[in-house]
């Protein structure tokens, strides 16, 4: 596949931010079928923020939203920096069909809207075939039958597990309003997911990836000033490392949110076992203070705390379990709806009632990576990555793909 020069965007790799953030064909000389033993699925899913790199080409792969006709996937791959996969080979196919399982079926570069029955791939550079000789240049897949041409069908579909007795299939398909689905975009260097995104449709009100900066990119202005700490590989791109006296400050604009989740990538050098090193207080990777309200967790490696203090005087919610060091963790708490949650890597750990709202008085300030400096010790060491905040509480189907 050809594609256009790279937009120059950011790399985002393996992204996984629910499906509100998150979600979630062809030619040749003669049909192509995978043995079975080669073409089982992968067990890991793919989302509609993924790009995924095909190490063999080099080249990048996502899905498109969901629910669209072919050419509204097409002018979305566009807007990606990319175009509609165009599929060269058994080698390419095998790994598309592999690693986009969960999608069912998706629309593929390859159209004869120009020319009834002369197929061609959008990068130009796939080949050609021509369905009535049922020859020609391109590597092809079609199930058993196809193209039919049925009903004026003139763009192409990949389906799983199998269309008309072939693995991986490839079928014509209409464009129209009845007939949507995803879309799979190739490009040579994937744009960032959050490219475009309508961040406020989601409830998102600050995201930090931290690859490299403390940019909010949901253009919120919640920027931060980084002081100390150090630029590092993470859990998706980039990240940052803590010393227990770097930190980020964050420039924190959205007191006084009804409903809220922090959702946080943590990956600690060092932690202590429940009760040290200071009562109920853990190491901290993030912080929310406030004179008496404090939004933050504490984490030891045997124990979890999540505070969001609410106008009644309840404090912070915790329970016992396994957090293991140098393996990075997703974590998720919030509150709304008279109930404090956490979620820890995808499992609801602590659901709590309450009955106040939430606290935000006597704001001072919000950091990533600290607790205090008369505390320095509940400072953390180690890294975050991915920071986001929700203005409302998430469902435990959105945590289990935010930790995937």
């Amino acid at each position: 596949m050809r594609i256009g020069k790279s937009t120059g965007a950011r790399l985002r790799t393996g992204r996984a931010l629910t499906d509100f953030l998150l979600l979630f064909a062809m030619v040749g000389v003669t049909l192509q079928i995978f043995p079975s033993q080669a073409i089982e699925p992968s067990r890991e899913k793919s989302t509609v923020f993924d790009w995924r790199e095909n190490t063999q080409n080099g080249h990048w792969y996502r899905l498109t939203e969901p629910d669209l006709n072919w050419l509204e996937a097409e002018s979305q791959a566009q807007s990606k920096g990319g175009h509609l996969v165009t599929i060269n080979d058994a080698t390419e196919q095998e790994w598309i069909y592999n690693h986009f399982a969960d999608s069912k079926r998706i629309w593929i570069g390859l159209t004869d809207v120009g020319q009834e029955g002369h197929w061609d791939w959008l990068t130009n550079d796939g080949g050609i075939w021509d369905a009535t000789a049922m020859s020609g240049t391109s590597f092809t897949n079609w199930g058993v039958g196809e193209p039919n041409n049925n009903a004026d069908e003139d763009y192409a579909l990949m389906v799983w597990p199998d269309w008309n007795g072939v693995i991986g299939g490839w079928t014509d398909g209409k464009d129209s309003v009845g007939n949507r689905s995803y879309g799979l975009i190739e490009a040579s260097q994937p744009t960032p997911w959050y490219d475009n995104y309508d961040f406020a449709s989601k409830g998102v009100v600050a995201y930090w990836p931290l690859d490299g900066t403390a940019e909010d990119v949901t253009g919120n202005g919640n920027d931060g000033i980084v002081v100390g700490a150090t630029p590092t590989n993470g859990m998706f791109g980039g990240s940052y490392h803590f010393d227990g006296t770097s930190y980020i400050d964050l420039n924190e604009n959205y007191s006084g949110l009804n409903e809220i989740t922090y959702s946080l990538w943590f990956k600690a050098d060092v932690l202590s076992a429940y009760p040290e090193p200071e009562g109920h207080h853990g190491r901290v990777p993030f912080r929310h203070r406030g004179d008496f309200a404090d939004h933050n967790p504490s984490i030891w490696s045997n124990r979890l705390s999540v505070s969001i203090y609410d106008l009644d005087g309840n404090p912070y919610a915790d329970t016992t379990l396994p957090i293991s060091t140098h393996a990075w963790h997703h974590l998720a708490y919030g509150y709304g709806d008279g109930t404090l949650l956490a979620f820890l890597d995808g499992e609801k750990v602590i659901d709590e009632p309450r009955t106040g709202s939430i606290d935000w008085s006597n704001y001072m300030w919000t950091r990533i990576g600290y607790h205090s400096s008369n505390y320095e010790f509940l400072n953390w060491i180690g890294e975050v990555d991915e920071v986001v905040v929700f203005n409302r509480v998430i469902s435990p189907y959105e945590a289990r793909l935010l930790a995937s």
